[in-house]
């Protein structure tokens, strides 16, 4: 990758991150990329958002679970009435006549005011237990359970691709100030070309081409340190934004992050194979297939009875003190007959949302292998670049210092000196971005072989 003036490839020094978390930054001396990767799995907004679905997850699992469980539930009421209000066949409650007058008050007081001329006390404990509703309470919650997993795998997909942003982010940074060093180095050697032509001028040794031509190239070396110095800055804010800050920490230097080692390459479809299981994704959409599953399921499991059991236990009287106990049971039968379609549709809700989930499954199983066999690629022509880009630099460090050693014998030109010290301000530029390429590659891909923990 060539950096010359004007050149757009600068600009590829910098990575973008994901979202933007006002955090507070922390002081501090020394920002090492596993503090970064900490900080965006604890600050990022996005972890957040894929923490609280987990947990909504896992309470809607412990929601479905209580289906098996009894209901218990009590209540207690007093009744009073005076006059007309405690004439009639009886007092009614909410469910239905709980009380008759005793003999000698069917008329009541006839008056509004006063004390009452009926009193009932009640108060009743109630215990309800489903037997057996044919997998509806059952495929719930193993539907919920599928759901609980899909949400989990979905938050170790969320933190792993924003430890690959943050990583990314991390080396870029590293980069951009080794490339910022590299092309203050160019622009020193620039500056004693420039004298040495100055001083050959000056004796008669050298045209005034070899002079104006000498500011040109101190001249291009400046914009290549504006251009790298810019996209440190870019860098480094991007760096803040992976690591779920508004800012690094006041102060804080960029610790050194060592390459990450080039592995043995597995065969595509070891790759493949591995990535099937390990994957988060893919584990995500195993489980959204199992969900949907068991939503079909219980979605027909609503056409069959439903067989549960109801007991009672009150006390009621017409003092508080001399209430009396009783009791009742209910085995009850609940058979749907006509919903008015409902249920049948939702059968076909659920068929067809299930149908989507098998695809969505495929289209992601068959773009895996389509992804590893790009990173793979990525890793091999990274590393063939870094190799080639360190053999240039050799190479063009070497040519430089011939083309000053002809130069000041006057056996060269200063056309052949600056083609020479741009050559090596390429060679660097490149070195430095293939060894960033590379180890991106390598973090991208040991994340898609489900490697990631041991990175």
């Amino acid at each position: 990758m060539v950096f010359a003036p004007g050149h757009p490839h600068v600009a590829r020094l910098a990575v973008f991150a994901s979202a933007l978390v006002f955090a507070a930054p922390v002081s501090a001396e020394e920002w090492t990329l596993e503090d970064c990767r900490t900080s965006a799995r604890n600050q990022h907004p996005e972890v957040a958002a894929a923490r609280a679905l987990t947990a909504a997850a896992a309470a809607r699992r412990a929601i479905a679970f209580s289906g098996f469980l009894p209901r218990a539930s009590a209540q207690g009421s007093y009744l009073a009435g005076r006059g007309a209000g405690a004439s009639g066949g009886g007092l009614i409650g909410a469910g239905g006549t709980v009380g008759q007058l005793p003999a000698g008050a069917v008329g009541g007081s006839g008056t509004f005011f006063g004390p009452p001329d009926f009193e009932l006390w009640t108060a009743s404990l109630s215990l309800q237990q489903t037997i057996w509703d044919f997998g509806r309470s059952l495929n719930r919650y193993r539907q919920a359970q599928a759901e609980a997993r899909q949400a989990l795998a979905r938050q170790q997909l969320v933190e792993e691709l924003l430890d690959v942003a943050a990583e990314a982010a991390y080396r870029t940074a590293l980069a951009s100030d080794e490339l910022v060093t590299a092309m203050e180095e160019s622009r020193r050697q620039a500056r004693a070309h420039l004298e040495l032509a100055r001083g050959r001028a000056e004796v008669g040794l050298a045209a005034p081409y070899d002079l104006s031509r000498a500011e040109v190239e101190v001249a291009q070396a400046e914009v290549r340190v504006i251009q790298a110095k810019n996209a440190r800055d870019l860098a480094m804010a991007q760096l803040a934004i992976a690591c779920g800050l508004e800012t690094l920490p006041e102060g804080a230097r960029l610790a050194e992050a060592p390459p990450r080692p080039v592995p043995e390459l597995p065969s595509l479809d070891e790759a493949v194979q591995a990535a099937m299981e390990a994957l988060p994704e893919m584990r995500e959409a195993r489980a959204a297939v199992e969900a949907a599953e068991r939503a079909y399921a219980s979605a027909v499991s609503e056409l069959f009875p439903s067989l549960g059991v109801t007991g009672t236990a009150s006390l009621r009287g017409r003092e508080f003190d001399h209430m009396q106990p009783g009791w009742t049971a209910v085995v009850s039968l609940s058979v749907p007959i006509v919903n008015g379609g409902a249920d049948l549709a939702t059968i076909r809700e659920r068929r067809a949302q299930l149908a989507a989930a098998q695809a969505e499954y495929e289209r992601l199983r068959r773009a895996l292998r389509l992804d590893i066999e790009t990173a793979l690629l990525a890793v091999q022509e990274a590393s063939a670049r870094l190799a080639a880009a360190e053999a240039m630099e050799r190479s063009a460090a070497e040519g430089l210092l011939l083309a000053e050693g002809r130069y000041q014998t006057g056996l060269g030109s200063a056309l052949e000196l600056a083609d020479a010290q741009s050559q090596l301000a390429t060679a660097r530029a490149e070195r430095v971005q293939s060894a960033l390429d590379l180890s991106i590659s390598l973090a991208r891909f040991e994340r898609l072989l489900g490697r990631w923990s041991d990175g």
